[in-house]
């Protein structure tokens, strides 16, 4: 039998799509892999703009929309009945599709007689290791989303500190207005990053859930910025904790000792390392300091949230630096994030990538959650190269400002 390999879906959403199509499209499309070629079906009326944009072998008008949105049976073989036909003028009897294919489109193909196999995620693993070209726009994209924590570190240091409150003038500073101005700055210079974080206070241990209400002095603020590039359609993703006032001992502490901990996870990270090891440099850092991880009973305390994750055409992607493939998995349903900013993984999908490679780009996340008063967290993006990782993006702003 003759095999191929299909993709469906959104490339503004699935960096597979994205990497093989480079195509900034709202539409659907869809890729076919044959022995030789490369085939984009884009629709047609993206037809003229994928032809001169999109760098496969070729360009063809589909139905790509019609495949997506057929329900009833009938209609969906009638809307397939042309792939179908191109698949089968190639020679080809067998399909290898991704694991999160759409259901009811591979349930047509099966009935129309093609055997598929699933293959995994990511559908083209070469994309994992970046090239200069990409590792430049991500220093671009990285320095951007520095320049925005700046502007974050601003906004609270202007802040009068009156009783409980931060006011900014004659008002309480607001986490999700001081979210939507992030947006709106990273917007006006070609980062999209609707989901902006700022959270205060005990909201701090839950990485991913927006904040709400009054920012208040002497607290954890985290600000956590992740976005996706318009021109490259690379993601970044970087975050700071920080104290507007005095913070605790507690706090203090805390920070200090995080701090040790994204230098030791930072100094494992090498080509060929395991990637458990820059988690579990950071967990002895951690606990040498007298803060042990603790991921069972009614609260987790310590280092409970991975280390970090590849980044690139998804904002999740391999390698994970954590202890497993299941712990993965459960961080991406934690997350809730839009389609295409996390597929979960199991250990088998994770399996080629169980090692460090050259190339790599990395968001480096250590955190520390403490009871009763939240977390403290530092996100930045680095490079793995062949004796160690690279910075893209050097920044060490005060904890207390």
């Amino acid at each position: 039998m003759t095999r191929a390999r299909l993709l469906i879906g959104w490339p503004s959403g699935d960096g597979d799509l994205f990497f093989v199509t480079r195509f900034h499209s709202p539409r659907p499309c869809a890729v076919l892999e044959l022995a030789d070629e490369r085939l984009a079906l884009v629709e047609p009326g993206e037809f003229e703009l994928a032809a001169r944009s999109v760098p496969t072998d070729d360009v063809i008008a589909a139905p790509v929309g019609a495949w997506l949105a057929s329900n009833s049976e009938p209609a969906s073989a009638s809307a397939f009945a042309w792939l179908v036909a191109l698949i089968r003028a190639r020679g080809v009897d067998r399909l290898e599709i991704p694991p999160d294919f759409p259901y009811a489109c591979a349930c047509v193909l099966e009935r129309a007689g093609l055997a598929l196999t699933i293959g995994s995620r990511p559908f083209f693993p070469e994309r994992i290791r970046k090239t200069d070209e990409l590792l430049r726009e991500a220093r671009r994209v990285a320095a951007t989303l520095t320049d925005a924590l700046e502007l974050a570190r601003h906004r609270l240091s202007s802040c009068r500190i009156v009783d409980s409150a931060l006011l900014d003038g004659a008002r309480a500073l607001d986490a999700r207005a001081l979210a939507s101005e992030l947006t709106a700055w990273l917007s006006a210079r070609g980062i999209d990053a609707p989901r902006v974080i700022v959270s205060c206070g005990m909201l701090t241990a839950e990485p991913h859930v927006p904040g709400e209400g009054a920012l208040a002095p002497d607290q954890p603020i985290l600000v956590d910025l992740f976005g996706r590039c318009r021109t490259s359609g690379l993601w970044g993703d970087v975050a700071r904790t920080f104290v507007r006032g005095r913070a605790s001992d507690a706090l203090r502490r805390g920070n200090a000792a995080l701090a040790d901990a994204r230098r030791s996870a930072f100094e494992a990270i090498r080509d060929g390392a395991s990637v458990s090891a820059p988690h579990s440099a950071a967990e002895r850092a951690l606990a040498a300091a007298g803060f042990e991880t603790t991921l069972s009973g009614e609260s987790a305390v310590g280092l409970v949230h991975a280390t970090g994750h590849g980044i690139g055409f998804d904002l999740h992607e391999p390698p994970y630096l954590s202890r497993t493939g299941a712990e993965i998995a459960a961080q991406s349903a934690e997350r809730g994030a839009p389609r295409g900013e996390d597929r979960g993984h199991d250990d088998a999908q994770l399996a080629p990538f169980s090692r460090l490679e050259t190339g790599q780009l990395i968001a480096l996340e250590p955190g520390l959650t403490l009871p009763t008063i939240g977390a403290v967290r530092h996100e930045e993006l680095v490079v793995v190269r062949g004796e160690g990782a690279e910075r893209l993006s050097p920044h060490e702003p005060p904890f207390e400002i």
